[in-house]
């Protein structure tokens, strides 16, 4: 699963230093929550499933794209995991110019969202995204 999200990455990653208009990216489902996701935080215009491939439209403003980066944070024998109180220390540094994408027991979720619930939610970073 996450050899495909690392396709995904490259691929967006590559199209944004390209500025092409879209860019095809391997399915898998852990893909479309975070394909999902990005459109929620409107950081990718839209995508489609076509071919067996999701056909990703990128954003972008005043000639930039409005990702600048998205870095794979746990790879494949490396998990990373953080808590509320590791989260609230990242963001209190002040020097963070994006998110972490989590998954949780309740989905995908960016960390503002994660530190925003009751709840003392944490999870697994997957990706950071750089904006």
């Amino acid at each position: 699963m996450k050899i495909r999200l690392a396709y995904l990455i490259s691929s967006i990653n590559s199209g944004v230093l390209n500025r092409s208009f879209s860019v095809e990216a391997p399915y898998s489902s852990l893909n479309y929550e975070v394909l999902n996701l990005l459109l929620k935080q409107n950081l990718i215009t839209s995508f489609a499933f076509k071919n067996n491939k999701f056909e990703i439209v990128l954003k972008y403003y005043q000639g930039r794209g409005v990702i600048r980066k998205i870095n794979l944070v746990s790879k494949l024998k490396r998990y990373i995991y953080m808590n509320k109180s590791a989260l609230q220390n990242k963001t209190r540094s002040g020097n963070i110019s994006g998110f972490y994408v989590l998954s949780t027991p309740g989905g995908l979720t960016t960390h503002f969202e994660s530190l925003n619930l009751d709840d003392n939610l944490g999870g697994e970073v997957i990706l950071k995204v750089v904006l």
